[in-house]
């Protein structure tokens, strides 16, 4: 069903490093990483003194590309209940690590590549743990309009219907809304 994407990283432990350097020495003294950690990259933020909410990412679905580069979706509910299973015993091993600076929250990708019902449970470990959440969520244009394709509803109200929104959720990106004028609803 198309080519698999590529990983961003090669080494991930070497990336981690480079990227948790590169962001104390511009300044940055508590830190948000998503996705791609380990207990490698608990360890070294510990080492180098920096705060940091840490998670691995998990999803209900990946994207592939078709032969004539149409974007697509190969669906996996249970991957994603496994990840989000995953991404708990992570918070539960390190949140509150070295003397507190190490916190954990929950991460699901993107709106477009989890299941409402993916979304659902997420908010509900949330709840469980005392954690908060993050997900990009309008990121594009393409995004935007496979929401209403899919489900009826922007991908903000998508989210909002799961119950995910509220105290402590992060909704990175957020470019694409109603008021973007590219959205192109009628009023």
């Amino acid at each position: 069903l198309g080519v698999a994407p590529m990983n961003a990283r090669e080494n991930l432990d070497v990336g981690n490093r480079f990227a948790l350097v590169e962001l104390l020495r511009n300044g940055c003294t508590t830190i948000v990483e998503l996705g791609a950690v380990s207990d490698a990259t608990v360890a070294f933020a510990g080492s180098i003194g920096i705060r940091a909410y840490l998670t691995p990412g998990y999803r209900s679905a990946s994207y592939r590309l078709g032969p004539g580069g149409q974007l697509g979706y190969e669906w996996d509910e249970a991957a994603g209940m496994r990840g989000l299973e995953r991404a708990r015993a992570f918070i539960g091993a390190h949140h509150g690590a070295h003397g507190g600076r190490i916190r954990g929250m929950l991460y699901p990708l993107q709106v477009d590549t989890c299941s409402p019902e993916l979304f659902r449970a997420t908010r509900k470990a949330a709840d469980e743990l005392g954690v908060g959440i993050s997900t990009h969520v309008g990121q594009n244009l393409v995004e935007f309009h496979e929401m209403l394709r899919r489900h009826g509803k922007t991908p903000v109200e998508l989210l909002d219907d799961t119950g995910l929104l509220g105290p402590g959720t992060i909704l990175g990106h957020c470019l694409m809304t109603t008021a973007h004028r590219l959205a192109a609803l009628p009023a």
